[in-house]
């Protein structure tokens, strides 16, 4: 069921997986720093309200770049949200930008992003696959 939705992003949530699916959207390339912050934290009240176990990212059509300030933020931010409500599996499905990819593999790094079993994907429905084989 589509639980979020927005000019850059739009989340469904799959309760018998537990499993939330979130797509940036090819507007992303315009999106400004303050909107993708609001975008985390409204996506934070959705995890908060659904407690998915599982996420899948489907940034493939991401243009925004995450700087490095802005990955710390997210970490701090929504990551730690994540996590207290036990969400620790995630699937990117990465960018053809590279510096889209980059950024949002960075942002996995940091400290807190690491507590998750993360992996990368090219294909949605690869990624998908690994995420309800765990």
């Amino acid at each position: 069921m589509e639980v979020y939705d927005s000019q850059y992003l739009n989340s469904v949530f799959f309760p018998e997986q537990e499993l939330i699916e979130l797509t940036w959207k090819p507007s992303t390339d315009k999106m400004t720093e303050e909107e993708y912050k609001q975008e985390v934290l409204n996506f934070n009240d959705v995890v908060s309200k659904y407690c998915p176990k599982k996420i899948l990212v489907d940034a493939s059509s991401m243009f925004f770049v995450v700087v490095p300030e802005l990955q710390e933020w997210t970490s701090r931010e929504s990551i730690a949200v994540s996590l207290s409500v036990g969400m620790n599996k995630s699937a990117f499905v990465v960018s053809k930008d590279l510096f889209s990819q980059v950024s949002i593999e960075q942002t996995m790094d940091e400290e807190v992003g690491s507590i998750f079993i993360n992996r990368y994907f090219d294909d949605k429905e690869d990624a998908k696959k690994w995420l309800l084989s765990l």
